[in-house]
């Protein structure tokens, strides 16, 4: 069944996140894209992190040390998958609409 996928915004820019194609889409520039591959996980929690590159638009490829970033690269936290979104995650693994949606806070079932 199709849907409207939910967007991201880094550094001002919205993109569209696609679990099935494992990708970030610029929302006004689709042909723009940023692989999944490109985060990494953060240490001791859940998620990842960017590096974008606001001046391209792209992750970052440069070196980048722990104390000093070039001023146009910034540094995102991407919640994990699940939160991202719940239901294409669970579409992308054969589950129920519901399966990582928290209904301790009320969120309704989609199908």
């Amino acid at each position: 069944m199709a849907r409207e996928l939910p967007t991201i915004e880094f550094a001002g820019t919205a993109f569209t996140v696609d679990i099935r194609l494992e990708e970030f889409r610029q929302k006004d520039a689709p042909w723009n894209r940023i692989s999944f591959d490109d985060m990494a996980e953060k240490q001791g929690s859940e998620g990842y992190t960017l590096a974008f590159d606001s001046n391209t638009g792209q992750a970052y490829k440069g070196e980048l040390f722990k104390d000093s970033f070039p001023k146009h690269v910034v540094l995102i936290e991407v919640p994990s998958l699940a939160k991202l979104d719940p239901v294409g995650l669970a579409r992308s693994l054969d589950l129920e609409d519901d399966t990582f949606l928290n209904k301790e806070a009320g969120t309704k079932r989609l199908r």
